[in-house]
């Protein structure tokens, strides 16, 4: 989207034109919108959609790095567990903590 300046009608007679460009079938095709009111409307209204696009991209990326975060800390608080549970003396049985077996016969 931008505004271009043309000759129409002679060498000193140039306008401002609003132009929409987007891609239509692997071209880019332009889209002629005009040089009047409307033409200034839209382009305000098309700029605005491209302030929003971008805070929704950032919200995007901002959210992934708070993912990316706790996806650390969630494996950093796994093995913390194991860890503990392990020098607590239990022991993995099919992929669940149970306490030792020597512990529970000695009756600590």
């Amino acid at each position: 989207m931008a505004w271009e300046q043309r000759a129409r009608g002679g060498r000193y007679y140039i306008r401002r034109y609003y132009i929409r460009k987007h891609w239509l079938a692997g071209r880019c095709v332009s889209e002629y919108i005009g040089a009047g009111e409307d033409a200034v409307l839209l382009a305000g209204l098309d700029a605005a959609a491209r302030r929003g696009q971008r805070q929704g991209r950032a919200v995007r990326r901002r959210e992934d790095e708070v993912e990316a975060a706790l996806d650390e800390v969630t494996e950093i608080m796994a093995i913390l567990t194991t860890a503990t549970l392990l020098v607590a003396g239990c022991h993995t049985h099919r992929g669940y903590f149970c306490p030792s077996p020597v512990s529970v016969k000695s009756g600590h």
